[in-house]
């Protein structure tokens, strides 16, 4: 899968700059600072572990990332363009062409069936369910091993499967970087090793920039690069086992 889309930034440019990111929740007396002054280069290809205990910002940082959340301070860039002078078509186009998605909970939908599922990124994007729809969906399926079970519906897969179908929805459309909040937090180590490998292989054969959060030791240990987040502030890097 080739990633890209109409509109990129300067190709030299990293995945994403943040520079002074802050974020804070509430108003007044209960604020809360859920990121403290965070900056953070992750270049093109790079597989980044975000480390550290709940409520220490990692979500909040990802969604950030993803032009989910506008709501904070300082700078963001995302392939060499400020999401702040963007407007809200553009974001729209930039997370549902040029960034993918995976989270703890699947969010897949239950009345289509797992090729509707993955192929659900067209629709958003106003391009409609046709045969390019349906053939991009069942590449990614196969890519993730799941194209036997393209006419079933979620309800008949497993957990560890159905997170595999919303890995392929996250690539269905070849984006640049995968952003995943805790992808293996409701799997059993076995099925989480196979995502793990998974991920590993779209960073190294597809050169996908992939953030993940995770509590997942064997998650983090597949990431060239592990930072630490404790109160909203990055705490350590480190190097990859």
């Amino acid at each position: 899968m080739s990633g890209g889309a109409p509109g990129g930034g300067p190709g030299g440019a990293p995945a994403f700059r943040l520079e002074g990111v802050s974020r804070r929740f509430g108003r007044g007396a209960g604020a809360r600072a859920a990121l403290e002054g965070v900056s953070l280069e992750v270049a093109r290809g790079e597989f980044v572990a975000l480390l550290g205990p709940s409520g220490a910002g990692k979500s909040t940082l990802l969604a950030i990332l993803g032009a989910l959340d506008r709501g904070y301070e300082g700078r963001v860039e995302v392939f060499g363009e400020d999401l702040a002078s963007m407007p809200e078509a553009r974001l729209g186009a930039l997370r549902n062409a040029r960034l993918g998605f995976v989270f703890q909970a699947f969010h897949l939908l239950p009345h289509l069936s797992v090729r509707e599922n993955v192929a659900a990124p067209f629709l958003f994007g106003g391009e409609g369910g046709g045969g390019g729809a349906r053939a991009a969906a069942e590449r990614a399926l196969d890519r993730v091993g799941l194209l036997a079970r393209a006419g079933d519906g979620p309800d008949e897969l497993s957990g560890g499967q159905r997170q595999r179908v919303a890995l392929a929805r996250a690539i269905v459309r070849g984006p640049e970087a995968l952003l995943c909040d805790e992808p293996t937090g409701n799997l059993d180590s076995a099925t989480g090793r196979e995502v793990i490998g998974l991920l590993a292989s779209l960073n190294r054969d597809e050169k996908m920039s992939v953030v993940v959060a995770t509590h997942e030791p064997a998650l983090a240990a597949a990431a060239g690069r592990r930072l630490g987040l404790v109160d909203g502030r990055l705490r350590a890097e480190g190097a990859g086992a």
